[in-house]
């Protein structure tokens, strides 16, 4: 089942950590002390922050908050350092306004950041690979990972 976002949210960026989701959980919050500042208290999430599990033993943060793109990156870094294992960050918040950064998929592994994908509407720029057969789209690749966003908030680059 999709992740329904409230009206008005869309989707900021997407942190795709190998773990379970209580284990993502605990790393989050003891890595980032914002995010302990930020719980409500009874063990749920400000309504801009979704955690969701996904497959292949990856599990996802989700964050709608407007203008936290660029926030991931330093999240995305210390899980890959923790976990050991190849994270990836998906950023969206560039596809309505480019004021608010540019989309783009990223793969972190023992606290090095590779970008995978850019839209950078055909400038050329230095890529890693990513992971054999995943869709270089945002929302598709997360699906990939057993992630389901709610295509009804897809983002769409707004024509120039």
């Amino acid at each position: 089942m999709p992740l329904r976002l409230a009206p008005g949210h869309r989707i900021e960026w997407v942190v795709l950590a190998p773990t379970d989701l209580p284990h993502l959980r605990e790393l989050a919050s003891r890595r980032d002390p914002a995010w302990l500042r930020e719980d409500l208290g009874d063990g749920s999430l400000p309504e801009s922050r979704h955690l969701l599990q996904g497959t292949n033993g990856y599990s996802a943060i989700v964050e709608t908050e407007p203008g936290s793109a660029g926030s991931d990156e330093a999240l995305a870094t210390s899980l890959s350092e923790e976990l050991g294992g190849v994270v990836y960050s998906i950023g969206v918040a560039g596809y309505d306004d480019p004021d608010h950064g540019v989309p783009y998929i990223a793969r972190y592994e023992r606290g090095a950041r590779g970008l995978i994908w850019m839209d950078t509407e055909g400038e050329e720029i230095e890529t890693v690979s990513g992971p054999e057969g995943v869709p270089l789209d945002p929302l598709a690749f997360a699906r990939a990972f057993g992630v389901e966003l709610d295509d009804r908030e897809r983002p769409r680059r707004s024509a120039r």
